[in-house]
């Protein structure tokens, strides 16, 4: 067969050029002629398909075996090893066979033989510590910093549709969590260092129960007679909600019945200012409430016409110590917690800047106020005991949150100020080291004291408007947090701030009481500088009172002396006037070069 060949030639000038196609008409090339002798040897056959699998073909088959019937058994064993001649029940039974069993020649050797195996293993466990704990301190799950986070799980906007309208007070119902009541009520802008608002007439005044499963819409409506500002589950009874008004009323509602509240407080025996928090007592039927009047009302679920009792926030003299004299403080949120003081001791935060310390077991209603802690310079928006460590306290005010003690007037721990107004704050419920603060800027702050006491563990944006309120859920694995613009956020915390590190308990304790006794130090320090300064100044005041003064005739008398001196030691002097009603200058000219001093004359 001839090679195949077609030239095709082109000028060098061309190459580089872009081809331009033309049609052009079809050209037979090559005519190759079918052999015959081939064609003879071609046999045709049908079409035919098939599968080839590169792996070995299996097959499935099931097979029922014999099944075993299973049951569970359990044995309690009290009492063995005795023969069976001898009766269990019968203690001289077996006093009578140990005693014979003593005597024996095998007790002696038995005996041996198992003390010389018990201590071996003994000797063993006084080498070796069996129950060391090797890891000690956080584990790689606290560590991990995925665990500290807290993520968005839904935001709940105002049924209503009013972006004026704050959420003013959160409340987690006890029983499992999933029910969030929340407080509406348009406060105006909030000033700082001022609790004065104002209310728009016209709004709505409902307040809403939801849940956190159905985050669309609100399960219950609460149609209370004026804006609710602050709204509380009763922690024994979980259908029963208290609520304080805008116009300083009490009501309390129950989810089973309606809407409308079952009962209300009348007016003229009500605060007669905004009801800003509430708390409810040990018996299910009582609680506590708090205003800007600057009293703290008792009252009965079953019969709220009038409180059972009443206290007025007014320190006695002295409490204040450097900070103004004691005035009626209004009340902004109260803190209540049976672990210490028992039932009838709790805190109150005032607009004032205090923290005060409450009893209801005074002889009378200005008796009833036993300490007062002043740190900050505007209202404290929040007061709270730590769960495990009941004796120091969180105020959060101003531009700043502090730890308080109990038995000292000054903080232990303080924050750094923040750029923002802060206005809420709360421990965590089971981590003692952990606590948060929000801010007016939308910022949430997360603080660790085992962390850093410095700066905050983590710091979110949470939304552009302000924060006003927020609340920790029971089991501390969300937070509701409540803005100036109608909506709440629903957060879930992370695993690192949900979960207790090993004996937290025992190192805050240890923190806090460092601080303590650093605090007592320094009081104690500023006791005995106080003492020097006052006994210094005594000194000084007594020695002014002894202090010889001379009058112009005892000057008079020195100076005579002093020239008669000069005169009869051979000194030429100029006297230009000496008498006792006006005394001038004296000059002197004299070649000694020192002044002369007679004998028993002071100058």
């Amino acid at each position: 067969m001839s090679e195949i060949v077609y030239p095709y030639s082109r000028q060098k000038r061309e190459f580089g050029r872009t081809p331009e196609f033309q049609e052009y008409p079809a050209e037979v090339l090559v005519d190759i002629a079918p052999n015959t002798e081939v064609a003879q040897l071609w046999i045709k056959t049908d079409a035919y398909e098939t599968e080839v699998q590169c792996v070995p073909e299996l097959s499935e088959r099931s097979t029922n075996t014999e099944r075993r019937s299973l049951t569970s058994r359990g044995q309690l064993h009290v009492e063995g090893g005795w023969p069976k001649e001898i009766d269990v029940g019968e203690e001289e039974h077996k006093v009578r066979y140990r005693k014979k069993a003593e005597k024996e020649d095998w007790y002696v050797s038995s005996t041996k033989a198992l003390v010389a195996q018990a201590e071996v293993y003994i000797k063993q466990n006084n080498a070796v510590d069996i129950y060391e704990d090797y890891f000690v301190g956080p584990t790689p799950e606290d560590m991990d910093c995925n665990s500290l986070s807290v993520k968005t799980v839904t935001v709940l906007g105002d049924p209503c549709g009013l972006s004026k309208r704050t959420p003013t007070y959160l409340s987690w119902v006890p029983s499992d969590g999933k029910k969030l009541a929340i407080a509406y009520c348009n406060l105006g802008s909030m000033v700082p260092n001022s609790c004065s608002s104002t209310l728009t007439l016209g709004e709505p005044i409902t307040s809403f129960i939801w849940d956190t499963n159905n985050p669309n819409s609100p399960e219950m409506t609460l149609d209370p007679p004026s804006p609710l500002t602050c709204l509380q589950y009763n922690p024994k009874e979980v259908y029963t909600l208290a609520g304080g008004a805008y116009n300083g009323l009490l009501c309390q509602f129950d989810v089973r019945s309606q809407s409308k509240p079952v009962m209300k407080s009348e007016v003229d025996n009500s605060h007669h200012n905004v009801v800003y928090d509430i708390k409810w007592l040990n018996k299910p039927t009582e609680f506590m409430s708090v205003s800007t009047d600057g009293s703290i009302l008792m009252w009965d679920t079953k019969k709220l016409s009038e409180p059972f009792d009443s206290i007025v926030l007014k320190p006695k003299s002295g409490m204040m110590q450097n900070h103004g004299r004691s005035t009626l403080h209004g009340g902004l949120c109260i803190d209540y917690n049976t672990a210490i003081g028992g039932s009838s001791k709790f805190m109150v935060g005032t607009e004032q800047g205090a923290a005060l310390t409450c009893t209801r077991r005074g002889k009378s209603a200005t008796d009833r106020v036993v300490a007062a802690y002043k740190g900050h310079h505007g209202p404290v928006y929040a007061v709270e005991r730590n769960i495990m460590c009941p004796k120091f306290f969180l105020t959060v005010g101003d531009w700043r949150a502090h730890i308080w003690m109990e038995e000292i007037r000054h903080p232990i721990v303080s924050t750094t100020y923040h750029s923002a107004y802060l206005t809420d704050g709360a421990w965590h419920p089971l981590r003692p080291a952990v606590f948060f603060t929000t801010q007016t800027d939308g910022t949430l702050n997360v603080w660790d004291l085992l962390y850093n006491q410095n700066n905050p563990l983590l710091s979110i944006q949470v939304a552009d408007a302000g924060l006003h309120c927020m609340k920790v859920h029971p089991n501390g694995q969300m937070l509701a947090l409540g803005t100036t613009k109608n909506a709440v956020h629903l957060r879930q915390l992370g695993a690192g701030l949900c979960n207790p590190v090993r004996d937290e308990k025992s190192l805050v304790g240890a923190i806090l009481e460092r601080e303590t006794q650093r605090e007592r130090n320094i009081v104690l320090r500023q006791k005995e500088l106080r003492g020097k300064a006052k006994r210094a100044s005594v000194l000084d005041e007594e020695t002014d009172a002894n202090y010889f003064q001379p009058d112009e005739a005892f000057y008079y008398e020195i100076t005579t002396d002093y020239i008669t001196a000069l005169e009869e030691a051979g000194i030429e002097t100029v006297t230009i006037l000496k008498n006792k009603e006006s005394l001038q200058a004296t000059k002197v000219q004299s070649a000694s070069p020192a002044p002369l001093r007679t004998e028993g004359t002071e100058y």
